[in-house]
């Protein structure tokens, strides 16, 4: 179970990496404002899970969050740290962020009773500060594979999926 979620953060964190352009130093500085992003996307997430469960309804995060998702994120956040798209199809860094952690969590929100939910938000919050921690380590070793000559034939972002496996598996075996 630990090691799943490891890899579903892993995993997003690698994709913000490849995908938008964030130095090092831009993701430390905005460490604790992507930490309570990834913290509010939780609690939106299992907010409506508990919602639907109580009142019996279907739900299905895609239309709801990419709703809400697009609303609020249509003129960009005020005061929110913008990162540049390497892609130009590429959604809005927060939405497509948000769009992946609201699949992770309800995943594993959803086959809970209302009552006795054993994800309380201590551990969403320790869960959300881990995977903003991330971001700033995944994105120093992209900054660093950048700046290495490389052999022919490898590629640095084949490397630096490389590296994040290494890493995924240091961590497993805490």
């Amino acid at each position: 179970m630990l090691s799943q979620k490891l890899l579903s953060y892993l995993v997003l964190v690698c994709a913000q990496v490849v995908l938008y352009q964030v130095s090092m130093k831009q993701a430390l500085r905005n460490y604790w404002f992507l930490g309570l992003f990834y913290f509010l996307v939780f609690s939106c997430v299992q907010g409506l899970v508990i919602f639907c469960a109580y009142l019996s309804i279907s739900f299905f995060v895609l239309p709801v969050l990419c709703l809400l998702a697009a609303f609020l994120l249509k003129n960009r956040l005020k005061g929110a740290p913008q990162f540049q798209k390497r892609i130009l199809t590429l959604p809005n860094f927060y939405l497509f962020s948000g769009l992946w952690i609201s699949l992770v969590w309800t995943g594993e929100l959803m086959n809970q009773t209302v009552l006795t939910a054993p994800y309380n938000f201590m551990e969403a919050f320790i869960w959300c500060l881990f995977s903003a921690l991330l971001f700033p380590v995944l994105a120093g070793i992209k900054e660093r594979l950048d700046l290495m000559d490389t052999p022919a034939g490898f590629s640095i972002t084949g490397i630096f999926f490389v590296a994040a496996g290494f890493l995924l598996l240091g961590f497993s075996f805490f």
